[in-house]
């Protein structure tokens, strides 16, 4: 799916509540994707060709954490 389907593919919590597995999604548009995995930490690429890699959610600034959802 697309990240834009993902976002509305679930309830939406605060990032403090986030769980692992919860998908955390940058930007207003929803853009991209990250899969939380805890402490902070998500798993993603971060670009189209770029290896999967374990980073903080915070790597783009916590402005650009537009929302994160728990999956139904």
């Amino acid at each position: 799916r697309a990240a834009h389907d993902q976002a509305v593919a679930g309830s939406e919590v605060a990032l403090g509540a986030a769980l692992p597995g919860d998908l955390v999604l940058f930007f207003e548009d929803d853009r991209h994707v990250g899969l939380y995995v805890g402490n902070g930490t998500m798993i993603h690429a971060p670009g189209p060709g770029a290896t999967i890699r374990e980073e903080s959610v915070y790597g783009a600034g916590e402005a650009a954490i537009h929302r994160v959802i728990r999956p139904a």
